[in-house]
């Protein structure tokens, strides 16, 4: 990711007269004096993955990552219920390191204690990466042998956490993760632990940020906040 590269593109954008610049931040606050002097030339912004647009009169599409993680815990706590009595011991894979991802882990636990309110939360552990998920777990099963259900802010965690359990003999979890990546869909037919996964919705999300650009260009009016719809996939 380079911040600097994204702002210079925009100044070179904003300079050679473009209509409409279509961007998803990498880091909004370094990033958004770059975009006022854009919209204040008259550029209009469609923003996809993210809000901050809106503040400058821009369109913004995006999902939200409260809907992500409320879906994930929500499955879950189904789950939980219906196949568990509502008895679980439950680790939560975060990556507290970026904001919206906090938010995501956040609605995530808030929905496993609304769904599945006798259902014990052992703990937030890194995930993020396959690596992070990996080593998280193992020490996580290390403390918490009873383990039998993991959530996770994306795919790639889980498959970690997924290794760890499996490393130690373990077929018995659940595992509920977001993004809907080929790889999750494949473990989620095979019909082990792998049992559900949101999806983001890119593919979704760039038509609808194209269809806005144009909308805009055409001098129609059009919504300033648009929210992609989340999409449970299972093996059901």
């Amino acid at each position: 990711i380079d911040v600097e590269r994204q702002i210079s593109a925009i100044e070179n954008f904003t300079n050679s007269g473009a209509d409409v610049i279509v961007i998803c931040l990498f880091d909004p606050p370094s990033v958004f004096s770059a975009l006022e002097e854009a919209a204040a030339a008259g550029v209009q912004i469609v923003q996809y993955a993210g809000r901050q647009m809106g503040e400058l009169g821009g369109v913004t599409i995006s999902i939200e990552d409260a809907d992500l993680g409320r879906a994930a815990g929500e499955y879950a706590a189904q789950l939980i219920t219906s196949e568990l009595g509502g008895q679980a011991n439950v680790a939560i894979l975060d990556y507290p390191d970026v904001a919206n991802v906090v938010v995501r882990a956040d609605a995530i636990r808030a929905a496993i204690e609304a769904g599945a309110p006798d259902a014990v939360i052992v703990g937030n552990y890194l995930g993020g990466t396959t690596e992070f998920g990996l080593a998280s777990m193992e020490a996580a099963l290390i403390e918490h042998p009873e383990i039998n259900v993991v959530v996770s802010i994306n795919d790639a965690g889980a498959f970690g956490a997924m290794q760890a359990l499996e490393n130690i003999g373990r077929s018995d979890a659940i595992i509920v993760g977001i993004d809907a990546e080929p790889r999750a869909l494949e473990l989620i037919a095979a019909g082990g632990m792998y049992r559900g996964t949101i999806d983001t919705s890119p593919a979704q999300t760039g038509v609808m940020a194209l269809n806005a650009a144009v909308k805009l260009l055409a001098g129609s009016d059009f919504p300033t906040t648009i929210a992609v719809p989340v999409t449970l996939m299972t093996g059901e």
